[in-house]
């Protein structure tokens, strides 16, 4: 998850977002999705 959060951190939209935030969105994603 790190990984893929610090590759998205570099999209426009979530600049500035702390890691953990996006770290935080993936997971809630994934699990909307049936990923657990």
């Amino acid at each position: 998850i790190y990984h893929i959060a610090r590759c998205k951190s570099m999209d426009w939209p979530l600049i500035g977002m702390s890691l953990r935030g996006i770290c935080r969105s993936l997971i809630g994603t994934a699990r909307a999705s049936g990923i657990e």
